[in-house]
């Protein structure tokens, strides 16, 4: 399998700021965001309009949650070419490929024009029953952002994390919230690291999507510097997922799984 790291996150734009004396002029990095067209076995399956660093993570993690491959050994060849917008994969022919990618597919209320094709049917709910430090959880969202060099350059990408407990193992920066978790994905399945029983940790808000890959990669904690949507929590709460809301400061809100903080429950 090949394929090729890309970094480009930002470039500098010109404009001009008002103050009292008139117009500025000034300069700053706005993140980049370029469509990005997968080709699976030269047919052309998706465009996604993301930050092109990484592309490589962003194939691998897009392709597995959206469960075209099972695994990274399915992918037999990568060409990513961030000039030309383009990516190519070579996958194994067969019923299985055929039916992974005709799919029905539903737009997300992500940004980054991320599409899904998870079902809660077919999902096994998260067995995991370790025990959720309130004290970890703060510690984790301090890593997030102290991580987010993409943010504090721009102010408009998100950033997404992997945490065993405070400590962060991966990070993803993207405009899109749902390329970043993928870039995750991609990470770990690019790294062999188990998502199992690992918390997934969001700069943005928290979609049923997201939630839905939780449960796919087996991950049972969600925590977000922001708000859940309302799907996000019922499907949260189907798939036994812990999903925390406005972890800032030194509180937050508990959604669903409220059973492992208790578990854990120390002083904050």
């Amino acid at each position: 399998m090949l394929g090729v790291q890309q970094s480009r996150g930002s470039d500098p734009q010109c404009y001009s700021y008002a103050v009292e004396s008139g117009l500025q002029p000034g300069t700053k990095p706005a993140p980049v965001e370029a469509p990005i067209t997968l080709y699976i076995n030269d047919r052309q399956w998706v465009t996604l309009l993301c930050t092109p660093a990484r592309l490589n993570h962003l194939t691998l993690g897009f392709l597995y949650t959206s469960r075209v491959i099972s695994s990274p050994d399915d992918v037999l060849y990568m060409r990513v070419c961030e000039e030309d917008g383009v990516v190519e994969v070579r996958l194994p022919e067969g019923d299985a490929l055929d039916a992974a990618l005709s799919r029905p597919r539903t737009l997300t209320s992500g940004c980054g024009g991320g599409t899904s094709f998870e079902a809660v049917e077919g999902l096994a709910a998260v067995t995991s029953v370790a025990p959720v430090d309130p004290a970890a959880v703060l510690a984790a969202m301090h890593g997030l952002h102290a991580a987010a060099d993409g943010y504090r350059e721009t102010g408009g990408i998100h950033t997404c994390g992997l945490s065993e407990g405070a400590t962060l193992v991966a990070i993803a920066e993207d405009v899109g919230r749902h390329n970043a978790v993928d870039k995750i994905v991609g990470a770990c399945l690019w790294n062999g690291t188990d998502t199992a029983e690992k918390w997934l940790i969001s700069s943005g808000r928290i979609s049923s999507e997201m939630a839905l890959k939780a449960a796919w990669l087996r991950v049972p904690v969600v925590i977000s510097h922001t708000a859940p949507t309302s799907l996000a929590v019922d499907v949260a709460r189907l798939l036994n997922v812990t999903l925390i809301g406005y972890a800032k400061a030194q509180k937050f809100n508990v959604y669903s799984g409220v059973e492992r903080l208790a578990a854990g429950m120390g002083t904050l």
